[in-house]
């Protein structure tokens, strides 16, 4: 009987624990004055040359983020191109050219200070700049991007309830007595490898 009250406790915990982790990525925001491209980067048309970041999606996903790697200025791209390498706690994301054409600067900020992309990915925190001939219109404005993210969303929320009801650890609570320590993320929750497995294959990143 113990246990089954302590199994229930184990699994309400968790539940809270993909409910904020879900409340969360849903409140993540994506300006609407650039485009998408499904692997959560932003893409934004200036008149000499385009802008590339990553999306607040990544950030919340993989923070902190501790450093940027960058190709050499000048390079030529061709698209699909790996040109950023984005190194976090638990491994390396790598960032390929959207576009085919010439890498004409790098934020060197980063490079000094790889925290301007956590707390601002959108407009401190861009990554690059290219020079290019190919067309923009082929990548998700806002609006589309956002269908897209919310309907992985509930992908990924169906497959962590699966996860709860399979094999997922036990939660340790703070009126427990056995001196465990109190799981809060969803990346503890399920452990380092299997939360970066899942998150890439649902959301299919970089």
């Amino acid at each position: 009987m113990l246990d089954k009250k302590l199994k229930n406790i184990h699994e309400t915990t968790a539940l809270e624990v993909i409910s904020r982790f879900v409340e969360n990525l849903e409140r993540v925001d994506f300006p609407k004055d650039r485009f998408y491209t499904k692997s959560h980067i932003w893409i934004k048309s200036e008149p000499e040359f385009i802008n590339v970041g990553i999306s607040a999606s990544i950030v919340y996903l993989f923070a902190p983020i501790t450093e940027l790697i960058f190709l050499q200025v000048p390079s030529f791209l061709g698209k699909g191109t790996p040109c950023t390498w984005i190194m976090h706690r638990d491994g390396i994301l790598t960032v390929r050219s959207p576009f085919r054409g010439e890498l004409l600067e790098i934020n060197r900020a980063l490079l000094k200070d790889p925290d301007l992309v956590n707390q601002d990915p959108y407009f401190a925190g861009w990554l690059f700049k290219i020079r290019t001939d190919d067309p923009i219109a082929g990548f998700m404005k806002h609006s589309e991007f956002l269908e897209l993210y919310r309907t992985k969303i509930e992908i990924l929320k169906k497959e962590l309830l699966l996860n709860l009801t399979e094999s997922i650890k036990p939660v340790s609570v703070p009126t427990l007595q056995d001196g465990g320590q109190v799981i809060e993320t969803v990346k503890e929750l399920l452990g380092t490898k299997r939360y970066l497995s899942l998150v890439n294959k649902v959301f299919e990143l970089l």
